[in-house]
Parts: C-alpha cells; structure tokens; sequence
C-alpha cells in the first residue's frame, strides 16, 4: 500500500509541475526601446550579458515597468534587433494581450535571438516557412505562405503568397501573391499580384497586377494592371492598366492618373458633377453599343 501511495504521489506532482515559462524577448531600435520608451540599454558582448535595468514603483502593463513580448514580430521596426532577455518580478502572461506583451520589474538583456529562436516565432530573415493565424516578418530572401488569418509584414526582397482571410504589408522591394479573400497594403517598390476576391491598397512607386474579382485602391505614383471582373478606384498621379470587364473609378478632383482602357473595361470619371464613363475598344464594337 505505501509503495501504491508513493507512486500515486509522484504521479500527481508530475501532472502539478507547470509548463516551462515562453521565452521573453525586448525588441530595440540603435540599442533604445522603440515603442514610447527612451531607456538606452546595456548591451551583451559575446557571452556575457548587459547590465540590469529596473523600475521602481507599482507596475502596470502600458504604463509602467519594462515591457517585453514573446512575439517579436509584433513590434518589428526597420532596422530593429532582437535580444532574448533574463526577467524578474513579470507581471501577467503575454497571452493575455492582444499585442503578447507582459511588464517586468528587472531586465537584462542575454544576447542576440539565433536564427532557431527567431524562426520560432515566426520572425524571418530566410528560408521558406508557412504560417497559419500567426502575425509574422519577412526579411531578406525569406518565403513565406500566409495563411488562415495571418498578418505579414514584408520587407526588403521577401516574398509572400496570401490566403484565406491574412493579411500583408509589403515594402521595399517585397513582393506578394494575394489569394482569396487576403488583403494587401502596398508600399514604396514592392510588386503585387492579387487573385480572386482579395483587395489591395497601392502606393507611393507599387506595383499590382489584378486578376479574378479582386480589388485595388491605388494611390500616389502605384501602378496597377487589372484583368477580369476586378475593380480599381485610381488617385494622384497612379496609372491604370485595365482589360476583360474591369471597372476604373476615379472620384478625386486633385487625381491626375493614367487610365489606359482594353477589352470590354470601363472608365467611370466621377470628378466632374455628372460622371463621364468611357468604354473600352471591345465595349465600343459590341452590338447594342453607341459608339
């Protein structure tokens, strides 16, 4: 019987022992906190570590204390690093967050994340991954498929295919295929395909080819190239490639786009007080159509 209760004993305190705690990091910008904060830290050299940071006083998630996440992908900046941290006094779990964060009283910074450690969390300078309701960076030559309701941030010549309901912000010179119902937010040179019902938001120099029933607002100097029953609202100086049955609207009076019409496309000018809509050479011939 003593033996039954001994072993009975070693079970319930294994079933009692807590999952290990998720490994915290601290994103910084030159070495400083980048997010509101001004503390200039301590960094680790080689193997040893920065110096302790603390904070006084009661410690409140937002507004006091050091802040610290398990899912550096959330707070990426350009040109950010990422440190794995040795914390004490944490308030809280990063779970119960909607940006995964916690507040500590005591921080020291270890060392730089490993490529595994950032992989992990799905913070990516390389490779080909695939995520799935997780928000997620593309660095580099990094791939990576978003799918379910994924966030991804693109930079530099990453590239990323979207599907299901994720969504994308691409810059530099990323490039993107947005697929069902994704959506994508595009900046400075970054390229986009978008397929299906996706939706796509062009600007500044951007680039997008629109296929299916997707949707683009393009903006600033973005180019756009639309084929199928997709539609295109155009503003600034952007310009406009559009076939099959798509659908040009432009409604601001500063906008000075570029709408070059083919196929049975339509060109809805809604700057004047009556809209002018102009057809296509297809539309044109068609029988039935004044011309």
């Amino acid at each position: 019987m003593i033996q039954v209760s001994r072993v009975k004993a070693k079970r319930v305190r294994a079933r009692a022992k807590r999952s290990p705690a998720p490994t915290l990091f601290k994103v910084l910008v030159g070495g400083s906190s980048g997010h509101g904060g001004t503390l200039k830290w301590s960094l680790p050299e080689g193997d040893k570590p920065g110096e302790w940071h603390d904070v006084s006083g009661d410690l409140t998630v937002c507004e006091r204390g050091i802040h610290l996440t398990d899912e550096p992908a959330r707070w990426y900046k350009p040109g950010c690093k990422v440190y794995v941290v040795e914390a004490e006094g944490v308030i809280g779990e990063c779970k119960d967050h909607d940006d995964r964060k916690v507040v500590a009283r005591r921080v020291r910074l270890l060392r730089e994340a490993s490529e595994t450690e950032l992989v992990a969390v799905c913070f990516f300078t390389g490779g080909a991954h695939q995520v799935r309701d997780r928000v997620a960076v593309a660095l580099g030559s990094s791939s990576v498929e978003a799918l379910g309701s994924s966030h991804v941030v693109a930079r530099e010549s990453s590239r990323v295919v979207a599907w299901g309901s994720s969504s994308v912000e691409a810059w530099d010179s990323s490039s993107v295929e947005a697929r069902e119902s994704s959506h994508v937010e595009a900046r400075e040179s970054s390229s986009v395909e978008a397929w299906d019902s996706s939706s796509v938001v062009a600007r500044e120099s951007s680039s997008v080819v629109a296929r299916g029933s997707s949707r683009v607002v393009a903006r600033g100097s973005s180019r756009v190239e639309a084929w199928g029953s997709s539609s295109v609202v155009a503003w600034g100086s952007s310009s406009v490639v559009a076939g099959d049955k798509v659908v040009v609207v432009v409604v601001d009076r500063r906008a000075t786009p570029t709408i070059d019409l083919k196929g049975c496309a339509v060109y809805v000018d809604q700057r004047a007080t009556v809209p002018i809509a102009t057809l296509g050479p297809a539309a044109q011939s068609a029988p039935g159509v004044a011309s």
